[in-house]
């Protein structure tokens, strides 16, 4: 089961920049339009008045000439709807944007709606389609000979492949992203390029390129003050933990677990993260034979995750304390929570996590071991 942690910056997916100095003064226009994007972009705004004021702004949009300004504006509304996790409504918008792209025969913009597109499927877990409009994004960009957007397709094609445990595709398109962006002036896209190589990397249990990959990522995100809500440098320390980990050296895994929880701001910008580190420090020190704070550590990330609805990080926690059980040698505990594991993961019908908690049970519960086992296979 995989223990790291992946984070794209919202701002990067698109390639675009967040502006935090929107604002709306009726003394510098009068525009409808304008006040209604103005009004969905800000950050003041909750959830559901910035839908609204958005789907005004939309609504305006439609019925206006298809010119570039135009099309440029569509896209504000489809981000603004990605942003605020409206996935039907952010469809429309990409939808449109896209037709108007094709008739006006807007190269650029049908490649950039392309990407839209693909994001609306890799958000509701459709990966095969979402894949399809990457690949139809990266012919137009190849074609434009934009290397910049380019690379980004090819970082997210990345994701996609490893994520389907295609590591090998996956490496490809990553190093390929990286060869392209290696001297962007977005060290963001950068910073992500080379942080998925490292994950990758563990995944394929090269070690030493894991490691030398997430520190690459830590050293650029230092040298360009990337640490911002998304706890960029945590997330590298928590990355190169867990190789650490993972080639039992848990002493070097707990001092960079250790570093990246100095970060007092973790609990309410990254709870994922933070639980994800609590854990990993947690199953390190008890690799080590260390029961301090334990099990305490265990159930306060299993309690944050389930919070969160991460039945994944439900299902990780459940293992881990099973574990922690039977090395206390309470047998009936530890069985009752690999169950509980195995029951998580059925619901979320996730593979990898299916075979964990079955493997789990056939080590606990000996009595129904080769039934367990059968089930691996």
């Amino acid at each position: 089961m995989r223990k790291f942690y992946i984070i794209i910056a919202f701002a990067s997916l698109f390639g675009c920049k967040k502006n935090d100095n929107t604002s709306v003064s009726t003394n510098a226009s009068r525009d409808s339009l304008s006040i209604y994007m103005g009004l969905a972009a800000r950050e003041s705004e909750n959830i559901e008045k910035k839908i609204t004021y958005n789907s005004k702004a939309f609504e305006i949009l439609k019925r206006q000439t298809n010119d570039s300004l135009n099309r440029e504006k569509i896209f504000q509304v489809a981000t603004n709807y990605f942003g605020a996790k409206d996935w039907k409504k952010f469809k429309l918008a990409s939808d449109l944007v896209l037709d108007n792209a094709v008739q006006a025969k807007d190269t650029f913009n049908v490649a950039k709606a392309y990407r839209y597109k693909a994001e609306y499927y890799k958000n509701l877990g459709i990966n095969d389609s979402s894949y399809y409009f990457y690949l139809k994004a990266e012919k137009l960009y190849t074609k434009l000979k934009d290397k910049e957007n380019l690379g980004r397709i090819f970082l997210k094609k990345g994701i996609i492949q490893f994520y389907a445990n295609d590591y090998l595709g996956a490496d490809i398109s990553t190093s390929q992203a990286y060869n392209l962006l290696r001297n962007s002036s977005d060290k963001e896209i950068l910073y992500q390029s080379i942080s998925m190589m490292g994950i990758i990397s563990n995944e394929m249990k090269d070690y030493s390129k894991a490691i030398e990959k997430h520190k690459e990522a830590l050293n650029l995100v230092r040298q360009n003050n990337l640490n911002d809500e998304f706890n960029q440098e945590a997330t590298c320390l928590s990355n190169i933990g867990n190789v650490y980990q993972n080639i039992n050296q848990d002493k070097e895994a707990i001092s960079y677990f250790q570093l990246a929880l100095q970060d007092e701001s973790l609990k309410n910008r990254t709870p994922e993260l933070y639980s994800t580190l609590i854990d990993n420090l947690a199953y390190s020190k008890l690799k080590l034979k260390d029961d301090s704070n334990l099990p305490a550590l265990f159930y306060r990330s299993l309690k944050i995750r389930d919070s969160l609805h991460n039945l994944s990080g439900v299902v990780l926690s459940k293992l881990h304390l099973s574990e922690y059980y039977a090395y206390k040698e309470d047998t009936v505990k530890s069985q009752d929570l690999a169950e509980e594991a195995l029951a998580t993961a059925r619901k979320s019908k996730t593979y990898s996590d299916i075979l964990a908690s079955l493997k789990q049970l056939s080590v606990v519960d000996h009595k129904n071991a080769s039934q367990f086992s059968k089930g691996l296979h």
